[in-house]
């Protein structure tokens, strides 16, 4: 799955477009722009104008904002994601593309600012980045306690650690969990949507795909989470068990055998930042 939101996702998820997968077809930013149901989104969701685009501050250039501290300071929209941990957002027009790139500052803001993460939304960046991007502005717009996900993870063994037990490294939930298990938890999912016959619930750093019988059968987290390129991974965990890339999705995967589960990492290609981490049971 490219991405089902890395919402992302969905990975949040961080993550988008019509692919085939193991988990089967998953429209989700691309063909169909589907409905999603929150405590604070009604169902029909429209995605920002043009004419909204034009309310965020407008960065045209870095090098007419000499440092980070004159960049954070000129974002109108900001929002307090987590305790002294702030996000913001930014429109910058791009010399060589028609549309502009959508990117969401994260900073820690104590004595001064200490930037934690940028994560941008363009055409040059990705495919259909832009839709990506005006997708996440518009949940982060309307949604209080949404957020775009960013570097707060490192890559190491615990992941595979993790994995063995069923579990996404960081997560409590183990696949085969109830819904009400999750819930109980977890709480309320930030976003929920009806997928692949079954409900996806979303917590911004972490999804849980839910199967017909309401238990977990699949873990997304979003790959900006850990900032690392594909080809990378085989240096902190090993030799993946297997490579496959579909020509159809243009999606390159490493996959990780870990007893009754699987773990996955997925990139436009191997030199392509990772999109979407998955684990599921085999």
């Amino acid at each position: 799955m490219k991405y089902i939101f890395q919402l992302v996702i969905l990975s949040f998820l961080v993550a988008c477009g019509t692919v085939d997968s193991q988990f089967g077809e998953a429209s989700i930013l691309v063909d169909k722009m589907f409905d999603v149901n929150t405590n604070a989104l009604a169902a029909d969701k429209t995605f920002i104008s043009s004419d909204d685009l034009l309310e965020v501050p407008l960065l045209y250039s870095e090098s007419q904002l000499t440092s980070i501290d004159e960049i954070i300071k000129s974002i109108d929209k900001v929002k307090e994601i987590k305790d002294g941990v702030f996000q913001g957002v930014l429109v910058e027009f791009l010399p060589h593309s028609l549309e502009p790139s959508i990117e969401f500052y994260t900073w820690l803001r104590n004595d001064k600012i200490e930037l934690i993460d940028i994560n941008k939304f363009n055409d040059e960046v990705t495919t259909y980045g832009f839709e990506m991007g005006r997708f996440y502005l518009d949940l982060w717009d309307r949604v209080d306690d949404f957020y775009v996900s960013y570097h707060d993870l490192e890559l190491t063994e615990e992941f595979l650690v993790a994995g063995k037990l069923g579990k996404m490294y960081t997560s409590p939930i183990t696949i085969g969990t109830s819904k009400d298990q999750v819930i109980a938890l977890k709480g309320e999912p930030i976003v929920s949507d009806w997928y692949n016959g079954g409900i996806l619930y979303s917590y911004n750093d972490i999804v849980y795909i839910f199967d017909e019988n309401e238990v977990v059968k699949a873990v997304n987290m979003p790959g900006n989470r850990i900032k690392s390129i594909l080809q990378e991974v085989p240096t902190m965990l090993g030799q993946p068990s297997s490579i496959h890339y579909s020509e159809l999705d243009s999606i390159l995967t490493y996959s990780y055998q870990l007893g009754n589960y699987a773990l996955s990492f997925e990139a436009d290609q191997e030199t392509s930042s990772v999109t979407t981490i998955w684990l599921h049971k085999k």
